[in-house]
């Protein structure tokens, strides 16, 4: 809106024209920028409600469908199944959505950039810090009851990792929405082009292909689907060292944890080390995203004066 942009603009200019030190060039473009950024992303309440509606609906249907999951043969499936939709929709989630961030501010932000009034700092830090509330809150919330009604692993230690794991990924994902984001120029190439790189990860995330079936040429893209690196940590964080119960009746094979580990190919991952990786893509992304915004700033020929005649 018209009227949050220039009540940021007055407060950014009358401090410029002032004159402030190096610290005040940070902070107050920072803070001004954040009250901005909040209440555009919070004034869409129609789009806010929808998606956390849908979100609900999809947990509790899952929930519903692995309601209270037993200890058994067939559950190895399930459990591995319920795993990966969370891995997934917690990307999808974050990349996609935020990845429109950029864009709807790009008019208004270039024309005070051009202006300089901020610099690229604390325009990004200030949008990225506007996505934690809207996208870890409702990600945590959904990720509990999803937990709990279909009655994962037991044991507050499980509970606890589950979560620290969807998170790092969750915050992976908003990274790549922000690389994303920094790159589109128009909120129309967001729902476009956003699924588009979420899917690339998912194919090698480990679940549709084997690890050890990753054609040789296309490691490389295994190795950067953050989805690969959670979804691995959730299932050694779910089966290892765990044991099902085996009825001869209803499975003629039957297999413990650490055997289906074997199967995925995952039996040598760490928890600790994915997440490692995954806290170095945050940072990756994040660092390339701001890269982006700051090659992306407004250019312009400085004004030469003309030397005075003699």
């Amino acid at each position: 809106g018209g009227g949050t942009s220039d009540g940021s603009k007055l407060g950014v200019s009358s401090w410029a024209d002032q004159g402030g030190s190096r610290e005040a060039a940070f902070w107050i473009p920072f803070k001004l920028l954040l009250a901005r950024t909040w209440r555009e992303q919070v004034r869409d309440t129609a789009s806010l409600t929808i998606k956390y509606f849908m979100n609900s609906f999809f947990s509790l249907l899952f929930g519903v469908v692995y309601l209270r999951m037993a200890r058994d043969q067939i559950s190895i499936q399930d459990r591995t199944g319920i795993l990966f939709f969370q891995a997934m929709n917690q990307a999808f989630g974050a990349a996609i959505g935020i990845s429109k961030i950029i864009p709807q501010q790009l008019k208004v932000v270039s024309r005070e950039r051009a202006a300089r009034m901020y610099t690229p700092l604390p325009y990004y830090l200030s949008t990225f810090l506007v996505t934690l509330p809207l996208e870890l809150a409702p990600g945590i919330f959904y990720g509990t009851v999803i937990y709990f009604m279909t009655a994962l692993r037991e044991g507050a230690e499980y509970y606890l990792t589950y979560l620290g794991i969807m998170l790092l990924e969750n915050f992976a994902g908003i990274g790549l929405g922000m690389c994303l984001s920094a790159s589109f120029t128009s909120v129309e190439m967001a729902p476009q082009l956003a699924p588009a790189f979420v899917i690339l990860f998912l194919m090698f995330s480990g679940y549709f292909l084997n690890e050890s079936n990753v054609p040789v040429f296309l490691i490389w893209l295994r190795e950067l689907s953050f989805i690969r690196y959670a979804f691995q940590a959730l299932c050694v964080n779910e089966f290892k060292d765990a044991t099902f119960s085996c009825d001869p009746s209803v499975t003629t094979t039957c297999i413990d944890g650490n055997e289906h580990l074997e199967r995925l190919n995952f039996d040598e991952i760490t928890i600790g080390s994915n997440c490692a990786v995954l806290g170095a893509m945050i940072v990756g992304f994040n660092l390339l995203a701001l890269g982006i915004v700051y090659y992306r700033q407004p250019r312009y020929l400085a004004i030469k004066k003309k030397a005075k005649e003699v």
